[in-house]
């Protein structure tokens, strides 16, 4: 089982997908890279991890050509001073690679138990990482969580930030301004979103402001860009009037006021699971959607012009589950779309990469596409309690780093 989460195209003559296979390449879990040169042909592919399970949640461009991959582990890793055994619930596990795919170090860290799922490269070339983390005596289960690492894998700062209510950092994005913006949710006890958060930190993780965005019933983002304006965008669910759930997407300016905000609740069960600047003004969302009678998922591509009216879309399935996880703004006005597929000719679960070109005419709307324009209730943050966290980088010695090489086979068409 392969399931690829990440895509970047630094250049538009190679990408790079990255993501997690389990018992596909090797006996365990891993992360895994591919890295894309002349037709769309992989130049190199390797895996990383170590004796359990390691699973990929993003991965961001490094210094030097290099790239950044984050997840979690639950392997078994000798260090200099400490044996770390596998654990539960599993630990960060952050690994940074050179342009061949050499590691050039590897982390977890000490007094942290929560988990990361946005990375952003800092102009300093280091990183902003962004999760959740428990606060200590708050009875709550999670804080919206960000860390600084330089680009050599020091923890600069970490901090914590309490909205007085369960919340999660889901992306993370430098701004032109120098700072970076952070997109999250707040959550009830189970792990449901309720309101989407968004708020914006200088370099030192200070909070600039910071927004929570109420629609009348529940929404949440998991994904946050910024626009060439410096406007931004961010994209998730929302509960739909039928009681569904639809893509939502909402367009806020520099200073996080409130544009614009629609929910697609004609796509049946709808998330957006990653949002970019387009071509021009353009918005690509991509996402995935109920699969009708068939049930599962398809994936889902669309593309909103700077107003968030659709302009083209694309389902992409078959019977069985398909969903499309991340984007890429590629050549010639195309777009590279990276997620998983049981589909195709799949051995079980495969990774589903797509080269779309969108035709913007009225036939490539999908015909029960439905945006309704939603009221969104604006709130200030209250007093934010930015909380120091003082985690420890506990370096991994390269040699407990399981690497293999890979000869990715042929694809299907």
């Amino acid at each position: 089982m392969d399931w690829a989460r990440t895509v970047l195209c630094p250049t538009d003559n190679w990408c790079a997908l990255f993501g997690f296979g389990n018992k596909s390449f090797t006996e365990s879990t891993d992360f895994f890279v591919v890295v894309e040169g002349h037709a769309n042909a992989p130049s190199w592919a390797q895996t990383y991890g170590g004796t359990h399970r390691d699973t990929l949640r993003t991965a961001a461009l490094a210094s030097g050509g290099g790239y950044l991959l984050v997840g979690t582990s639950q392997s078994l890793f000798f260090t200099a001073l400490k044996v770390i055994s596998p654990s539960r619930p599993p630990r960060p596990f952050v690994v940074n690679i050179d342009a061949a795919g050499a590691p050039r170090w590897a982390l977890t860290f000490d007094s942290l138990v929560g988990e990361f799922f946005g990375a952003a490269l800092t102009s300093d070339g280091g990183h902003v990482l962004v999760g959740h983390n428990p606060l200590a005596g708050s009875g709550r289960k999670s804080a919206l969580a960000a860390l600084k690492l330089s680009a050599g894998g020091q923890v600069l700062w970490a901090r914590a930030y309490d909205f007085g209510a369960n919340a999660v950092g889901m992306a993370a994005v430098p701004t032109a301004d120098g700072g970076i913006a952070i997109a999250g949710f707040t959550a009830a006890d189970d792990g449901r979103f309720l309101k989407t958060v968004l708020m914006k930190v200088d370099g030192q993780g200070v909070p600039l402001w910071a927004r929570l965005y109420a629609t009348e019933g529940r929404n949440g983002a998991y994904s946050l860009t910024e626009m060439a304006d410096s406007s931004l965008v961010a994209a998730g669910s929302a509960d739909a009037a039928n009681g569904d759930r639809g893509v939502f997407v909402l367009k806020v300016s520099s200073a996080g006021t409130s544009v614009w905000a629609f929910s697609f609740e004609g796509l049946r069960n709808g998330q957006a699971m990653h949002v970019i600047p387009g071509h021009g003004s353009d918005i690509l969302v991509a996402g995935r959607m109920a699969d009708g009678p068939h049930g599962g998922y398809d994936g889902l591509a669309l593309l909103l012009d700077t107003d968030g009216a659709p302009k083209a879309s694309l389902v992409l399935g078959g019977p069985k589950d398909d969903e499309i996880m991340a984007a890429a703004r590629w050549n010639a006005g195309r777009y590279r779309l990276v997620g998983s597929t049981e589909n195709f000719g799949a051995a079980f679960v495969d990774v589903l990469s797509v080269v779309w070109s969108p035709r913007v005419v009225a036939a490539e709307v999908l015909s029960n596409l439905d945006p309704k324009g939603l009221t969104i209730e604006e709130t200030a943050a209250p007093e934010i309690a930015r909380v120091d966290l003082r985690p420890t980088a506990v370096q991994l010695p390269l040699s407990s780093i399981e690497s293999t090489k890979l000869a990715v086979p042929a694809t299907n068409r």
